[in-house]
């Protein structure tokens, strides 16, 4: 091309992942849930909704339509903006090839750590009163909740893989690459800000999952993947730990359907305040200390390709 997306105002590269998102959207609602879905499996949008979710066929597709949906409603928006923007699309969305154990492992380590803080806020979340909306998303977390359940039935370990790959990895690929690769690094470029860019972002990027009873929680765990990536420049991290964040869930679940262990992760018992308040300080003070770090010894790349310029700071 030549003239590419990233030299366009940054107004009109908003407007156009949003015209992709809804687009592709739309396709994936009229034609895949209208007419292909219905013509290959026989089953319909209203039997998804409303069908006997002890019908093991049923959940099949119900799993192969959430992974569908992930993949064209994030990652092909995503993959599109990325060949629009740049004549290296995967480099300018972040894919960068240097991925290194050190930085997988601290990835890793943020996550689990930030994970008391939000089961903290999650609580919280589950005692806010939404109104006259209060029973209404309180049904709707209810049906998601067995929905998931029911869909994460695993009778092997290869079951378990399967799932694994189909509800952990795929998503976990496409929502960064959406949110994070997309959406935070036009909103940072547009605030002029780091920190309300990845704000943004993550709100976005909690709200578009449509659960009001895990906003808050979903919200926080996208600040965290979006400084994981913010610092690192590398969009595998983030990826990386969000797949852990799902891919744990799914493997805790598995394990106790097969009594290897005792825990329930779908008891919903409440997390100590004071595990969520050291968690969120132990968090917090590994963010500085990488900053600190990072400005010392700059990465070279990492924010010239996060927010435009290394004139953008974090705060």
């Amino acid at each position: 091309m030549s003239r590419y997306l990233k030299q366009q105002p940054l107004s009109f590269q908003l407007i156009v992942i949003i015209g992709i998102y809804i687009g592709l959207n739309a396709i994936y609602y009229l034609l895949f849930m209208g007419f292909l879905m219905p013509h290959w499996t026989g089953i319909t949008a209203f039997d998804l909704q409303n069908g006997d979710l002890k019908n093991a066929y049923l959940l099949e597709v119900m799993k192969w339509m959430q992974m569908l949906y992930s993949v064209f409603t994030f990652l092909v928006p995503a993959l599109i903006f990325f060949y629009l923007s740049d004549p290296e699309p995967l480099r300018y969305g972040g894919f960068r090839g240097n991925f290194r154990l050190t930085g997988a492992m601290m990835s890793i380590v943020v996550l689990l750590l930030a994970m008391p803080a939000v089961g903290v806020l999650g609580d919280w979340n589950q005692h806010i009163h939404f109104g006259s909306l209060d029973q209404t998303f309180r049904q709707l977390n209810q049906k998601a909740t067995d929905l998931t359940n029911a869909m994460l039935q695993m009778k092997s370990w290869g079951s378990m893989w399967y799932d694994m790959v189909l509800i952990a990895v795929i998503p976990a690929i496409a929502e960064e690459a959406f949110f994070r690769g997309v959406l935070q690094r036009l909103f940072i470029r547009m605030s002029k800000r780091a920190w309300i860019g990845i704000l943004i972002a993550s709100v976005v990027f909690s709200l578009l999952h449509a659960e009001m009873l895990g906003f808050f929680p979903r919200a926080a765990l996208g600040i965290v993947l979006g400084l994981i990536y913010y610092f690192s420049g590398n969009i595998w991290y983030s990826i990386l730990a969000h797949f852990i964040n799902n891919g744990l869930q799914v493997f805790l679940l598995f394990l106790f359907q097969h009594h290897y262990i005792k825990y329930n992760i779908n008891t919903n018992e409440p997390t100590p305040l004071i595990a969520g308040i050291i968690s969120f300080a132990v968090v917090i003070g590994l963010f500085i200390v990488f900053w600190k770090f990072i400005k010392q010894y700059p990465v070279p790349g990492i924010f010239a390709k996060q927010a435009g310029n290394r004139e953008l700071p974090l705060t």
